[in-house]
């Protein structure tokens, strides 16, 4: 496919849309089509792995757009108080570092220093991308689209791979996000605070990962937010002062 913009002729030619992202951890590259021209479209989008053209014009050109959208990005509150949380983390750590690029750091500073940008991201290509690191999925959605109230809380918390015989956050979860009575759920509700809590880990990245409470609000729940958090908190006081309860543990074991 010599021509580059064989891809999105073809998937915007056919109402569909493409799009990509870099995590953390992996870069994920997502397109989506009316099933008859999947296998063409997926022909196509091997090339970007197995022959990529980086052509310099192209090049410029992404630049440009990945610098509107860090300038986009500078007016959003998920992305400052993500860049917050970097700026604020272990140096020494690589989630620390600057996750978006600009100008500046990837046209402006790589000329200063002598770097061939093309031949940088040939490079990177072809030490990066190698088939056994990849994977491909497949799928077929409906996302529904619906008002949400919703307050969510999170903390940083050590990567505990290690202790998978005993689960510390599975603890946790299983008392915060408790259904029954006495719970902060059913308190929360019965104040006319809340709908819905949940509570558990997420995997983040290598070392660390994310323990989160997402809590949907009711609307009287997110005029009074601030009790709704003090509320949180208050719960999480009383545990720290019981302590870990060895009849909990073993009611939460999996048979």
């Amino acid at each position: 496919y010599p021509g580059e913009n064989e891809y999105s002729k073809l998937i915007m030619g056919n109402g569909g849309c493409s799009n990509a992202f870099t995590s953390d951890d992996h870069t994920n590259f997502n397109f989506d089509i009316k099933p008859s021209l999947l296998a063409d479209a997926l022909d196509i989008f091997a090339q970007f792995f197995i022959s990529p053209l980086f052509a310099a014009s192209s090049i410029d050109r992404e630049l440009e757009a990945v610098n509107s959208e860090y300038e986009a990005n500078l007016f959003k509150d998920t992305w400052r108080i993500s860049q917050l949380e970097k700026s604020t983390s272990d140096p020494k750590y690589p989630y620390s570092g600057f996750s978006i690029g600009n100008r500046e750091s990837l046209r402006i500073i790589p000329k200063q220093r002598g770097i061939d940008i093309r031949q940088a991201l040939l490079d990177f290509h072809k030490t990066e991308y190698s088939s056994n690191r990849m994977s491909l999925a497949t799928i077929c959605y409906h996302v529904p689209v619906n008002e949400s109230r919703q307050l969510t809380i999170n903390w940083v918390i050590p990567d505990h791979r290690e202790l998978y015989y005993c689960k510390p956050e599975s603890y946790l979860s299983h008392l915060i996000g408790h259904q029954g009575d006495d719970s902060l759920s059913s308190y929360l509700k019965t104040l006319g605070l809340a709908i819905e809590l949940v509570a558990g880990k997420s995997n983040s990245a290598p070392g660390f990962n994310f323990f989160s409470i997402d809590i949907q609000l009711t609307i009287e729940g997110l005029n009074q937010w601030e009790r709704v958090l003090y509320s949180v908190y208050q719960y999480l006081a009383m545990l720290r002062k019981e302590g870990p309860k060895e009849w909990i543990f073993n009611e939460g074991k999996v048979g």
